[in-house]
């Protein structure tokens, strides 16, 4: 069985994405847009990742990546509503991603977002900060 893992920025000093293969060999692939850390990489039903938010030398980051390994390259998708770092990222049944916790600058968070690979759109499930989420979550 052929297998890689993708290692996406390891710090934001290396944007640069390395793949490992059954060779035992890393290989370069392309850059992300945006050097990020302490992100998401999720591994969508679709066979790409996506790598969400996190943070950079300057900030926590609300943006989002797609990485197509069949073509080794990055394209932004939606961002998320708030810039979070140290978080979740699940994929549900329904293939949509939710997105959970982490923090930004000092405050914890504990609300969360939906990532639709669909349509490249995130929803915001509870925009209070430090206020628990008292919904239900769409099946």
């Amino acid at each position: 069985m052929k297998w890689r893992i993708l290692l996406a920025a390891i710090s934001y000093l290396y944007p640069s994405i390395i793949v490992a293969q059954t060779t035992n060999v890393f290989v370069a692939t392309g850059d992300m847009s945006v050097a990020r850390e302490e992100h998401t990489a999720t591994l969508l039903g679709t066979g790409k990742v996506l790598i969400a938010e996190g943070d950079n030398s300057s900030a926590h980051l609300a943006s989002a990546e797609i990485y197509d390994p069949a073509v080794g390259t990055f394209t932004a998708t939606g961002s998320m509503n708030i810039a979070r770092a140290r978080h979740t990222a699940t994929v549900l049944t329904s293939g949509l991603v939710l997105i959970a916790g982490g923090g930004n600058v000092s405050i914890s968070l504990t609300s969360a977002e939906l990532y639709n690979p669909v349509t490249g759109c995130t929803g915001i499930q509870n925009d209070q900060r430090h206020q628990p989420f008292r919904g239900r979550f769409p099946r």
